[in-house]
């Protein structure tokens, strides 16, 4: 067993040639390997707090990485799409929220090779302004 390096995506083409004590030689066909990528992104997220008052904004800054290269960190509200950012970090500021309740959150990476992180859900409580 030979282990095959390199960029993930990138075409290896490998040959096997065998010789006995008499000299003779065999090879193989020739064969292309494209490795793909294992490993799922890890994404960790900070945010300004899980409980805020009407009035404030909701912040919440992410970071992904990958043994690949991270493709995309998407950021949902409610299940609708409110930031996709095609770099290893994303920021997200929202609008000052006008009503108490609660939002929620959903954040995913996911690398070149297609691979999607695990979804992460955050939960803020929004009270009313005192």
């Amino acid at each position: 067993t030979y282990p095959v390096q390199g960029p993930i995506g990138t075409a290896h083409t490998i040959q096997a040639i065998a010789e006995d004590t008499s000299g003779n030689r065999w090879t193989n066909p020739t064969e292309r390997l494209t490795p793909v990528g294992d490993e799922r992104p890890r994404i960790t997220f900070g945010t300004n707090g899980p409980v805020l008052s009407t009035g404030e904004t909701i912040e919440i800054n992410a970071q992904a990485d990958d043994d690949e290269a991270v493709s995309e960190i998407t950021v949902l509200r409610d299940q609708r799409v409110v930031a996709t950012c095609q770099h290893t970090s994303c920021r997200y500021l929202s609008a000052a929220i006008t009503q108490p309740g609660i939002i929620s959150f959903t954040i995913m990476a996911k690398d070149r090779a297609g691979q999607q992180s695990d979804q992460h859900t955050l939960s803020f409580i929004i009270l009313p302004r005192p």
